[in-house]
């Protein structure tokens, strides 16, 4: 062979080709995914701006709504339920918790209580009892007015 000769470089092979760009396109789609998933956990965007509390008879949602202030400015999916359970301590008339976040700023919690099956009477204090056998609520002046008036009826 002489000096000219030349190397001619073949055409990639449309299978590899492919395959290439499916490495390309996958690479982009994982970089994009965990892009949105840190964006959505870390950034004000979706902090927790109100706090509804819902379904309570025997505990007052106020002070639950209080008590849940620490998570306002939190990102919504980082609000776990045993975060809010932490925070709203241990209350023997919640039987669970149920933690929704209502985009794009609301987290709500929905109680879900102890179901009253007596009243138990202890000196001068009246208090209802849960299925369960824990107290689960006193009963203030108020509330054994109610109390008194369901039983007779």
């Amino acid at each position: 062979m002489g000096e000219e000769a030349k190397v001619v470089e073949l055409p990639e092979s449309p299978e590899k080709r492919r395959r290439k760009l499916l490495i390309i396109i996958a690479a982009c789609i994982v970089v994009l995914s965990l892009a949105a998933v840190l964006i959505l956990s870390f950034s004000p965007v979706l902090a927790a701006k109100k706090i509804e509390v819902t379904g309570t008879k025997l505990v007052n949602a106020g002070k639950l709504a209080e008590s849940l202030e620490p998570l306002k400015g939190t990102p919504l999916p980082r609000i776990s339920e045993s975060k809010v359970q932490e925070l709203m301590g241990n209350q023997p008339a919640i039987d669970q918790i149920v933690v929704k976040a209502q985009m794009p700023d609301t987290l709500v919690v929905e109680v879900i209580e102890a179901v009253p099956v007596a009243i138990l009477v202890e000196g001068d204090k009246q208090y209802l009892v849960a299925d369960t056998g824990k107290k689960a609520a006193n009963l203030g002046q108020e509330r054994q007015d109610e109390a008194a008036q369901s039983q007779s009826q």
